[in-house]
């Protein structure tokens, strides 16, 4: 079944500097994107009684790794635990230290480094959406 929310994106990361970077970029590229600062405010959002189908209510989610009392890889785990499909991309400060066992027991689809390149991002969002 077609998900109606695949131009939908979720991006979670708890630096105000990068959200707001997000924002532009989400804006530039014209995409239909909520950001939220924490795992939980995500959780919340995805799990909301507003979106009672099986549907994941956005097409992407790009999530922080390191965030405090909820990383991205708990994040991860949870979106896996309702929607299969629904690509999941980490985000991390870390470059390339990254447990790649982790990264296939989570399903994450992608890794990217910050800080970002403006068209390798649009590239990355546009790959997995469509709007």
């Amino acid at each position: 079944m077609h998900n109606p929310n695949t131009g939908r994106v979720l991006a979670i990361d708890d630096d105000p500097g990068i959200r707001n970077v997000l924002k532009r970029i989400f804006e530039t590229g014209g995409y239909d994107a909520e950001i939220v600062s924490s795992g939980q405010e995500a959780l919340a959002l995805l799990f909301s009684t507003d979106h009672n189908t099986d549907d994941c209510p956005f097409g992407l989610i790009l999530t922080d790794l390191g965030m405090p009392e909820m990383d991205g890889w708990s994040v991860a785990a949870a979106i896996r635990s309702r929607w299969l499909d629904v690509p999941v991309v980490l985000v991390t400060g870390w470059g390339d230290d990254v447990d790649n066992k982790k990264t296939k027991e989570c399903q994450i689809n992608e890794v990217i480094s910050k800080p970002f390149n403006l068209h390798n991002l649009l590239e990355l969002i546009s790959k997995y959406t469509t709007h």
